[in-house]
């Protein structure tokens, strides 16, 4: 009787595996997604055999608690799941932010074609994957990048919209609010992590963060961009309460609260300076609150990057 006992159990813990844990190229009940790329969705149980181990590593690598008491809480306590369950297939930033965002994605990951072998010359690197956090229908990512020869992992919130992001070689579905780490991906196994315009909603980013880390290769790069649009219900209360630039420094602090990360640095696309004069650039600046008055001015864009090291 024990034998048996025993048997059952494994045999219904193989089956609620598997009928939690999908990896196919089609998406149940849904013939109108059938000619999507393969996709990955979640399995609760496997990321309960995750747990013990990813608590060690997030508690060597945090270095401290960024966020403390309310500031993690947002004005829409509803569950995430329900508020992302429609999809919003529109780009939440104008085209000026999209135009800066490519030119610093092909700034920053255009080295990933390189790989630099210590105490050698750099060598051809076609197997490139990256990692988009947040992703929807579209990444952002400049020609030269979303190749085919590369890899892109999406993550997000609503299935629909990553199944109609062409950039995406395979994606998962996943709160991070719930779930900041445990990710179905191996560690040192992802050259470049990606994430626009979504950092301000995370409620334990030092955890994502950690996980950021985990999965980063030695040398890979992050690159945590945003601008001052957001869902205000859903971003975290230090994050609606700051202006521009005390989220810049706050995400500086989300990387520096991991041990591992070089020094974070802000940086701007160089087509936002380049054959600019300063006289020029000043009175940008002077007249840049009249025209957001006005309605007429672009979406502030802001970008924070980090290697890890090796």
């Amino acid at each position: 009787m024990k034998v048996a006992g025993l048997k059952d159990t494994v045999s219904q813990w193989r089956r609620s595996s598997l009928d939690t844990f999908r990896i196919g190229p089609t998406f149940p009940n849904k013939q109108s997604w059938s000619h999507q790329k393969p996709y990955i969705v979640s399995c609760q149980s496997l990321e309960d055999r995750r747990t013990s181990a990813g608590e060690e590593e997030q508690q060597r690598v945090i270095l401290r608690q960024v966020l403390v008491g309310l500031e993690r809480d947002k004005i829409n306590k509803d569950d995430d799941r329900q508020f992302y369950s429609i999809p919003r297939l529109v780009n939440h930033c104008d085209t000026h932010f999209r135009e800066d965002l490519q030119s610093i994605y092909s700034e920053y990951l255009g080295d990933l074609n390189k790989i630099n072998c210590r105490g050698s010359e750099a060598v051809d690197n076609d197997d490139i994957v990256i990692l988009d956090i947040g992703s929807s229908f579209v990444s952002h990512l400049p020609p030269e990048i979303s190749t085919p020869k590369h890899t892109i992992i999406g993550h997000g919130m609503n299935a629909e919209e990553l199944s109609k992001n062409p950039c995406l070689s395979r994606f998962f579905v996943r709160d991070l609010n719930k779930d900041p780490s445990g990710w179905a991906l191996a560690s040192e196994s992802v050259d470049a992590a990606l994430c626009c315009c979504s950092v301000q909603y995370f409620q334990q980013p030092e955890k994502v963060f950690a996980e950021i880390h985990r999965v980063l290769k030695p040398g890979g790069v992050c690159v945590i961009s945003f601008t001052n649009r957001m869902f205000w219900e859903k971003a975290i209360q230090y994050w609606r309460q700051t202006n521009d630039y005390g989220r810049v420094q706050l995400v500086k602090q989300y990387f520096t609260s991991i041990d591992g990360f070089l020094p974070p640095t802000q940086v701007q696309p160089a087509t936002r300076t380049q054959n600019k004069l300063p006289l020029q650039m000043q009175i940008e600046r002077i007249f840049e609150p009249l025209s957001r008055g006005l309605g007429t001015s672009r979406d502030p864009f802001y970008a924070v990057i980090a290697y890890k090291s090796y």
